[in-house]
């Protein structure tokens, strides 16, 4: 049994075959950008298939849209959890954190996705960010003395 209503058309989604992808795929097309509507089939398509990451993810992006960053970071986690290696996910989750102002658990998060890819480029950043930040401490300082 196909669960895919678009089975005589090519599936847009990123799990190729797989049927919750697909008919997530389908009905956001259908629903042209109607984010509630996509978020109640992307929590069904999860219900059918609880494994897959990229529906956690896309959820997020979802929810992230809508402004409910708690639900959104839970998506995100447990796409996290399914895909450890996906720098998106790790981004997005990032993003999330920024808009809520959590400047530290945003940079946590792109260190964690950073020494996933290379463990020197986290540490590069993390100089890179000591380095800004200084800098911008010393404009600082500078404009409070004129």
């Amino acid at each position: 049994m196909t669960l895919c209503p678009c089975a005589s058309k090519k599936c847009k989604s990123e799990a190729g075959s797989n049927s919750a992808s697909a008919v997530v795929s389908y009905r956001i097309d259908q629903e042209a950008g109607d984010l509630k509507t996509a978020a109640t089939y992307h929590k069904q398509a999860i219900a059918l298939e609880p494994d897959l990451a990229v529906v956690y993810y896309n959820l997020g992006s979802i929810l992230l849209k809508h402004g409910q960053w708690e639900e959104a970071i839970a998506s995100y986690d447990q796409a996290l959890k399914l895909n450890p290696q996906n720098w998106k996910i790790y981004s997005r989750l990032s993003q999330v954190y920024q808009t809520q102002n959590n400047i530290t658990e945003a940079i946590s998060v792109y260190e964690q996705g950073l020494t996933l890819l290379n463990p020197h480029y986290a540490k590069a950043v993390s100089a890179y960010q000591n380095v800004a930040i200084t800098q911008e401490m010393l404009a600082m300082e500078r404009r409070q003395r004129c």
